[in-house]
């Protein structure tokens, strides 16, 4: 017999959504999960677990081909916020259900990257002396373009 304590330890599912059409769950992506299911070829689904702002934890059954497709796009990480929509079923034109469908957006907030590989170029430009150019262009020559170099600052502007 063990002498761990399994107090903390979470064994059931949280509560399943259920959503209609139009229904949206925002909150915090926690973890991805998988349960059994008699609807899968493999007899497993994947679960996306998500915590709501009330701090309530929800199952969203990846079951639907595009909830799975679109948690796959939205790749959210464990803590990431995230909002799942249900808009509802598609029909063709004789009114036979084709798919569920649902969206999927990660709310967390995207960053710009910044290439630190370039900051000796950067350097080195800056601190290239321009060649001197005659004031006048002489008669038969082309003068060559040369763009502004970025003025740099001895201080931080703030």
């Amino acid at each position: 017999m063990s002498n761990h304590n399994t107090d903390d330890i979470e064994f059931e599912y949280p509560e399943a959504w259920k959503p209609e059409p139009g229904d949206i769950i925002k909150g915090v992506f926690e973890e991805l999960d998988s349960g059994p299911s008699k609807y899968s070829p493999t007899g497993v689904t994947p679960i996306a677990v998500i915590r709501d702002d009330d701090g309530v934890r929800h199952s969203v059954w990846l079951s639907a081909t595009v909830l799975r497709n679109e948690f796959k796009k939205a790749r959210p990480q464990p803590g990431d916020p995230v909002a799942v929509k249900y808009i509802g079923p598609v029909k063709d034109g004789k009114g036979k259900v084709q798919y569920q469908h649902y969206r999927v957006k990660n709310l967390t907030p995207k960053k710009q990257a910044v290439d630190w590989g370039h900051i000796d170029e950067l350097e080195e430009a800056a601190a290239e002396p321009e060649p001197e150019e005659p004031d006048e262009p002489q008669v038969g020559t082309v003068r060559p373009f040369r763009a502004e170099q970025p003025q740099l600052l001895d201080e931080a502007p703030f």
